[in-house]
């Protein structure tokens, strides 16, 4: 299996029934790429869902379970550690794919910098996303070697947003730190959030530190409520995992 879409949902089947429908239009091998849908089991629109999830034609899993508030470790966490796929790209259940053949742009970019089978970090375009270091993916995509060598998706103590913001900063500092640039840049595949909140703290036009240092604001005033002290053993555990990798 070459990819794996995670994504969490709740009350929202309009929504996740659009981004199934353009997976399907824009996947160019949809056997190779399956999605993982949670819901929970108070969901009111359980039957819609289950309907939507079973007709679904490519390979899936459809996972309910108890609410839990952690949004990052209940849910895509859990979800990235369930995988099957090579690659793994966290989405809302109100994104859309704009790009017909994204799986193969993505096969491509990573073959051509060498990291098939190894640590990475796919930088995916949609809202503004640009190419200079200060514009984060709002939607990253992991492989399966990171989630594998730092125990989960998303950093567990950060509980709803600017996880990929912190996931994004773990892999630059992957670079400065250690010098493994694992970043794979793949702006081309568009995918948008059609309820675009995701550049509260980072804007386009930021420099990598301007990002970071607003990051670091917000996080001490406790705006997020979000544990950001355990930064840099995400960068730790990903170089430990290159270190494996040429062992």
């Amino acid at each position: 299996m070459n990819f794996s879409i995670i994504v969490p949902s709740k009350g929202r089947v309009e929504q996740l029934t659009e981004l199934l429908s353009t997976i399907i239009r824009c996947t160019n091998d949809l056997s190779q790429t399956e999605v993982i849908v949670t819901i929970d089991t108070d969901e009111k629109q359980m039957e819609s869902y289950t309907e939507l999830m079973n007709n679904y034609p490519g390979p899936k899993q459809f996972i309910i379970q108890e609410h839990c508030d952690n949004l990052n470790d209940g849910y895509y966490n859990m979800m990235a550690l369930k995988a099957h796929g090579k690659y793994i790209i966290a989405v809302n259940d109100d994104c859309v794919f704009g790009t017909v053949g994204w799986d193969e742009i993505i096969l491509s970019a990573v073959k051509e910098r060498k990291l098939e089978g190894k640590i990475c970090f796919l930088k995916t375009g949609g809202n503004g996303v640009a190419y200079h270091e200060g514009s984060y993916p709002p939607f990253p995509g992991l492989s399966k070697e990171a989630v594998q060598a730092m125990g989960f998706f998303h950093w567990p103590g950060i509980w709803t947003w600017d996880a990929d913001e912190v996931l994004w900063n773990a892999f630059h500092g992957l670079k400065n730190n250690y010098g493994h640039d694992r970043i794979v840049i793949v702006i081309d595949v568009a995918i948008q959030h059609l309820n675009a909140e995701n550049h509260k703290y980072s804007e386009p036009n930021l420099s990598y530190e301007e990002t970071t240092n607003n990051m670091i604001r917000n996080y001490n005033k406790g705006d997020c409520g979000k544990d950001f002290h355990h930064y840099p053993q995400m960068i730790s555990l990903l170089n430990n995992g290159i270190k494996k990798e040429n062992a």
